[in-house]
């Protein structure tokens, strides 16, 4: 069978582990649309621009977002606290999944522009997870079949916001 080349095959990212592991819990966000509010192209010029963009970051991190149809896609640092509360002792490393919802945009073409809310909130739940102890891995969107085979066959699975987070957690406890 051939064998399809990623970022961590070719030495460009880091190796993501099998989600299959027990030392090891599959984490899915919701990025992009919502908290970029559509704007999956915003120019940031300044390291200024990008300061005030994280510190707003960081105060939906500690609130979360809920929408009008009463839905919290973007969850809440109480969220993540509960549930890491609730993981087995042996979990060590955190995988987290994320899709922009941005797939327009191209970063290996522009440099400068992308959703940076969505990038900012990222480094907000990376700091706050390797501040608990644990090793984090970003793992980028695949194909949603792959993202799906990936998550679904998760030994644990920190559920993120959103519907298709909640099918994956479905899936997960069968």
């Amino acid at each position: 069978a051939e064998q399809r080349a990623t970022a961590a095959s070719l030495g460009t990212g880091p190796v993501v582990p099998e989600s299959t592991s027990s030392d090891v819990a599959v984490m899915h966000v919701r990025l992009g649309d919502v908290l970029d509010l559509g704007n999956c192209t915003r120019s940031i010029s300044t390291p200024e621009d990008f300061s005030g963009v994280r510190d707003k970051m960081a105060e939906v991190f500690e609130k979360g977002i809920r929408l009008d149809d009463n839905k919290s896609y973007v969850l809440s640092r109480q969220y993540y606290e509960q549930a890491i509360e609730e993981l087995p002792k042996e979990v060590r490393t955190v995988v987290v999944m994320s899709g922009s919802m941005c797939s327009h945009v191209d970063p290996h073409l522009i440099r400068d522009v992308g959703p940076v809310r969505s990038l900012a909130w990222q480094s907000e739940l990376r700091a706050f997870l390797e501040g608990k102890g644990f090793r984090v891995v970003l793992r980028k969107a695949d194909t949603p079949d792959e993202d799906l085979a990936y998550m679904s066959s998760a030994r644990t699975f920190i559920q993120g916001g959103g519907d298709f987070s909640g099918l994956i957690a479905e899936l997960v406890a069968k």
